[in-house]
């Protein structure tokens, strides 16, 4: 991380254990105040600010600054000069070239930190887009699997039909080969029969 100079030098505070890197918006969600408030609390004590690897300034916040104050800038009247309060925009002295940069910054900043959130919710939408064409796939492949399969059975069923129907064609020739044998086997038995009769009749 850079550091950077607002334009002023105020002394440092000296950097203790607890204190914590912030960003504006962390600031001034945790003291309850604005981000005006926020920078112009920065500015008032001096504290250190650099610029991390996203491009976010960050502030060096005491842990003693941590806390929300108990009667904070929004909870306490403007003080009155001649009835009317002392911080209206006709008493308040125009922004210095250096104020305008600490806003510039600011603003820049959030730019920054919105395009950072808009960029990781783009690349989780991708991530998801990839891991759903990823299943489309793996499904794909699954049912062409299963259309391979289910044809290869149908080809397997339609193959032991043909064999059942070759079986049963050859078992009925066999069944017809068996009866015209059985029945020549009865007609040489007659025959033999009627050939001895008629031996012994001639025998007499």
């Amino acid at each position: 991380m850079t550091d950077m100079d607002d334009g002023q030098a105020p002394d440092r505070p000296t950097v203790d254990d607890a204190a914590r890197w912030l960003s504006f918006a962390d600031l001034a969600t945790l003291r309850g105040i604005s981000r005006a408030s926020a920078s112009k609390l920065v500015r008032r004590h001096g504290w250190r600010r650099q610029t991390d690897n996203q491009g976010r300034v960050l502030i060096l916040v005491p842990a003693e600054a941590l806390d929300r104050p108990t009667d904070g800038p929004a909870d306490r009247p403007p003080p009155m000069t001649d009835g009317r309060p002392a911080d209206s925009p006709s008493d308040r002295p125009m922004d210095t070239p250096i104020s305008a940069v600490v806003v510039l910054e600011e603003v820049i900043t959030g730019l920054r930190e919105d395009l950072s959130e808009a960029n990781k919710r783009a690349d989780a939408a991708m991530a998801l887009a990839g891991q759903t064409a990823a299943q489309l796939a793996e499904a794909g492949t699954r049912a062409d699997a299963s259309l391979a399969l289910a044809t290869s059975l149908q080809r397997d069923l339609a193959s032991a039909l043909a064999a059942a129907d070759q079986a049963r064609v050859t078992a009925r020739d066999a069944e017809e080969r068996a009866v015209a044998l059985a029945e020549a086997d009865a007609e040489r038995k007659a025959r033999g029969r009627l050939r001895r009769a008629w031996d012994g009749l001639r025998g007499r």
